[in-house]
């Protein structure tokens, strides 16, 4: 059994119905990468293809750092299906044939925070790609 849960915005003083809550979360219009994916929002893009872009990030904490965002809106890997998995893993799997462009020759380090004890502020997987230096803080 699924559970079901229907989405309510208030609007100019009434509530107007949006629609089941797994549908709102896959088409999240405030959701900040969703919009940086429609161009809304702008940022320095690296790379994109039909599943995901590469931009760099707004606050590096390391020489080059970037993030992979997947252009399909799920929270985290565990809201993910197989299908979206797979989707990932090919996304993942193109950071080395980006090396050169991303300054990944010394190699690098990828980062997915899940949850807020973990660190993640978006609620849009992501993967951060470091490299440039050497990363001392161990994980």
């Amino acid at each position: 059994m699924s559970l079901k849960i229907l989405v309510y915005v208030g609007r100019s003083g009434k509530d107007c119905a949006l629609g089941l809550l797994e549908d709102y979360l896959m088409t999240d219009a405030t959701c900040i990468f969703c919009k940086i994916i429609r161009g809304e929002i702008p940022s320095k893009t690296i790379y994109q293809d039909d599943d995901c872009i590469i931009i760099e990030d707004l606050h590096p904490i390391a020489k080059y750092h970037y993030l992979l965002i997947p252009k399909q809106h799920y929270p985290t890997i565990g809201q993910m299906n197989d299908e979206e998995a797979e989707m990932l893993m090919r996304s993942i799997r193109r950071i080395p044939e980006l090396s050169e462009l991303l300054h990944l020759e010394n190699g690098y380090r990828l980062v997915i925070n899940q949850g807020e004890d973990a660190g993640q502020t978006v609620l849009h997987l992501h993967i951060h790609i470091l490299a440039g230096q050497p990363l001392d803080f161990k994980c």
